[in-house]
């Protein structure tokens, strides 16, 4: 008797020690954004010359993460920067007076499920920059590349943000052509109501002005009609 239970015990034991062993690798989680800050000035930056400086982008650890994909975005000519790295900063060169939008990829050396962060937009602050221009405004509705269903009036709806919070109005651009040209009116509000003809294909843009005149214009956000 003295032996089964020994038996029994060792089993349990055992299995205690699969149930709580190592399930394997993880999916990555998304990390979070630390510096530059989200719809900020940008002063911490190391001047290297009158037109680039040195900012050190920081994040938290992910669970699951092995190295990270830092992707940085000039949001004037959106060209992209990319580095991967191990540790949770880098210092990156990038231009002075320039608003930028960054995100990190947290990637996993045994699961092939990389998962983006949240985007941040910050300005990089410049010689002498007294006011900004508000960041170019993304889409909302539609979502980009989107098909509708039916013709007729449809809501088009962005968001726009400034670090001095002084957006004043913006234009939409609304066409069929790319780039859009034809003037679908000045708007105090981040919606408009365009009219919709059916197999049809549409360009939209923004230009986001402020208080100072300062001025963005988006990227072309499309969708079409059935």
């Amino acid at each position: 008797m003295k032996k089964v239970t020994t038996y029994l015990i060792a089993l349990f034991g055992l299995g205690l020690m699969v149930s709580c062993g190592d399930s394997g690798p993880v999916d990555p989680v998304a990390a979070i954004l630390v510096f530059p800050e989200k719809n900020a000035v940008c002063q911490e930056g190391k001047v290297i010359n009158e037109t680039k400086s040195e900012v050190v982008f920081r994040w938290n650890k992910a669970d699951g993460a092995d190295k990270y994909k830092i992707t940085v975005v000039n949001l004037n000519t959106q060209g992209k920067s990319f580095k991967t790295v191990e540790a949770t900063e880098y210092g990156m060169q990038i231009d002075r007076g320039v608003p930028y939008e960054w995100y990190i990829t947290s990637i996993s050396n045994s699961v092939d499920k990389p998962m983006d962060s949240e985007k941040w937009r910050f300005f990089n602050a410049g010689a002498g920059v007294e006011s900004h221009p508000p960041f170019p405004a993304t889409a909302v509705s539609p979502k980009p590349g989107n098909t509708l269903d039916a013709a007729g009036d449809k809501t088009i709806e962005w968001e726009a943000s400034d670090v001095d919070d002084d957006i004043v109005s913006y234009d939409l651009l609304f066409d069929t052509v790319n780039p859009p040209v034809a003037s679908a009116g000045n708007f105090t509000t981040t919606s408009a109501v365009v009219t919709t003809t059916a197999s049809t294909q549409y360009y939209w843009r923004v230009i986001a002005k402020d208080a100072k005149n300062n001025t963005s214009m988006s990227e072309v956000f499309t969708f079409a009609i059935k």
